[in-house]
Order: C-alpha cells, then structure tokens, then sequence
C-alpha cells in the first residue's frame, strides 16, 4: 500500500519550523508507508549536501525538529555530487531531496540525465529558499578580484552540472574561461582540504558552515565580489527590465506573471526564467535549427509549381 505526502500535509506537519526546498517523489516502502499525525510517514528520507555545509546544518536542525514535533524519524543521506542528491528522490529511495539547481536539467532531460533512465523526470518543487553561495580564496594567494584567478587552480565540481555553470559564470565576470585557469576535478566537499594543502586556490562553497570557519580560523579566507552594481547602475537595470519585461515575454506567448526568477547582474542585458519555456543545449538547438531547415526545404518543393505545358 502506498502512502503519498501532500506539500500541505509535509509542510502542516512543520507546522512553525519553516520551509524546505525539496523535491518530491511517490514511491514509498511499506515501512515509510506507516504514517503518523499530520498525514507524515513514520519515516522519511531526505538527500542532501555533504556533512559541515551550511545547508545540511539548516536540513539537519529542521530534520531534528521534525522528528520531535512531527513524529517523524528523519534520516539524511549526503552526496557531493547532483546525481548523488537527486538519484535517491527519483527512485524512490529518499522521499524528498535539499538539491541544487540540478533539479533543472533533470525536469527537462538535459545535460547528463539526457537518458531514458534519468530524464524528462516528473518532480516538483515544495519550496524555494535562496541560497547564498560564492566564490572564495586564502587572503595570501594574491587574488584579489574575479580577473586575478587568471593561470590559478580552479574547481571543476565532479558529477555537479549546476555549479560548473555557476563558476565558468564566476570566470566570465573577470573575463576569463576555464582555458585561462587550470581545471582541477574535485569533489565538493573535498575543496576545502585542497585549500589548505594548496592544491585549490579557489573553491565554490555556501558561505556559511562548518567547513568555511574552520578553513577561515587556520587560513584567512576572502570572498571575492561577483558585482552587483552601485545603487544607481541597480536602478538603471531594474528599470530597464520593467520596460522591456513584456516584450519578451510576448515573444513567449507569455505574460509576466510567468516570470519565475530574473538575474539584472548584466550591464547591457539581463537572464530570466519563463515558466512553461524550456530551455536546450546548443547541440540540441543546432539539431533543432538542421531539422527545421531540412523541412522547410521539403515544404517549399510541396509548394513550388510544377513546371511545363498547362
């Protein structure tokens, strides 16, 4: 027998403590099948980020209240990797999941979960809180600004699509591209270690938790400025975006009230997300691009007259 957890019965079931973002999956064992009050499973499972980071403190602290007020036993399972975290949700294994932006390509089939087995994978999201995260260095190392990482150790996160995108994102704002630092391949919860060996002059990281004061006691850290703009470039671009937000959603066949998140870091532009709007690779697109071609070659033979006596 199954036993689904609405989002109202998970999040009554809190009650007080807050939201979790989380991702949410139907397969349930009998024994997790045995709810308790507040329609919540005797047990629950929930995936997330590795033991010393900030966001599994705020999972573990709101795990801990769950199963004192809710009558639910919570078990954490930790990966450092976005398949690690959102491999469990999608089997079954973990009810639900404190992911990153992986959630994304799994939803749409992109990137590595291109396959029959991973994707277009049916989730949805319980909630969304921010996450703080950025790009930091040892005080001693030199760097300075985003543009001073130039022939440096880079981070090229293992099996994390997601924050791959956000540091060769990190790069461009200092005019960079990961053929201007040297890569090296490392697990999330392993750059820290890296930091203070000198293996990693630059590591990606939540910017609080355990992991970043230990570092920051034993070797001074410095978050390095990924811009923002002065208050009246903020208003220039926030401005500019309400004056130009309908046309692109028209574009769409949208309205605004699809907007879902807008990024205004931009000089000369800005990035959003349009709900209902998929996004694709650029192979993708390239094969789009061939494919539409190709019939509209065929459409155009369909239509061209036939030559000859009439």
């Amino acid at each position: 027998m199954s036993h689904t957890v609405s989002r109202r019965n998970f999040l009554k079931g809190i009650g007080a403590l807050g939201m979790l973002t989380v991702l949410s999956s139907c397969a349930r064992t009998p024994q997790q099948a045995a709810a308790v009050g507040g329609g919540l499973p005797a047990i629950s499972v929930w995936a997330t980020y590795p033991t010393g980071t900030g966001t599994y403190n705020d999972l573990a602290a709101l795990a801990n209240m769950v199963s004192a007020n809710g009558g639910t036993r919570v078990r954490l399972m930790t990966d450092n990797t976005g398949i690690g975290r959102l491999g469990p949700v999608i089997n079954g294994t973990a009810q639900y999941g404190r992911v990153g932006d992986e959630y994304y390509y799994a939803f749409e089939g992109n990137d590595e979960y291109t396959s029959e087995n991973w994707g277009p994978t049916p989730i949805r999201l319980v909630w969304t809180p921010p996450g703080n995260y950025g790009i930091l260095t040892r005080k001693d190392s030199g760097i300075e600004t985003v543009a001073d990482i130039r022939g440096k150790r880079y981070p090229r996160l293992i099996s994390s699509t997601s924050m791959n995108r956000k540091l060769e994102v990190a790069l461009a704002l200092g005019g960079l591209t990961t053929d201007d630092v040297e890569m090296v391949d490392i697990a999330y919860s392993e750059q820290a270690e890296a930091m203070k060996t000198g293996h990693l002059d630059v590591m990606y990281q939540n910017v609080v938790g355990g992991t970043i004061e230990e570092l920051n006691s034993q070797y001074p850290i410095r978050w390095l400025d990924l811009g923002g703009g002065t208050p009246e470039q903020v208003l220039q671009r926030t401005q500019r975006f309400v004056r130009t937000l309908s046309q692109i959603t028209q574009q769409y066949q949208r309205t605004a009230d699809a907007l879902e998140y807008a990024d205004l870091r931009y000089p000369d532009g800005y990035a959003l997300r349009l709900r209902g709007v998929t996004t694709v690779s650029r192979e993708r697109a390239l094969e789009m691009a061939k494919r539409q071609a190709v019939q509209g070659k065929q459409d155009n033979k369909k239509t061209r007259p036939t030559e000859g006596r009439h």
